[in-house]
């Protein structure tokens, strides 16, 4: 790509404030950054309060060290999973 085009798409950019997509970037480059934290279905009442403290912090070290993240949270009631089996298998 010459300089010309280089600056044109550069201006086209700023002016339409366009950010790049992480997940698109991460298809092209074969890589995601990103960092899946799964949490357990049901915490007892200690854990429950230290969690966000904990996830506040892996998250300031992820976002500094060019990190996304997403949090999942097991389910652990039999019953609603078997309901989403049938749900995804039909």
């Amino acid at each position: 790509m010459n300089e010309k085009t280089r600056v044109n798409i550069d201006a086209a950019a700023k002016q339409l404030a366009y950010t790049p997509n992480a997940m698109a970037r991460g298809l092209r480059v074969g890589k995601s950054n990103t960092i899946m934290i799964i949490l357990p279905g049901s915490l007892y009442y200690g854990v429950s309060q230290i969690i966000p403290q904990v996830l506040q912090s892996i998250n300031r070290a992820l976002i500094q060290n060019g990190y996304d993240r997403m949090i999942a949270n097991l389910d652990r009631d039999p019953a609603e999973r078997r309901h989403r089996m049938v749900e995804a298998n039909s």
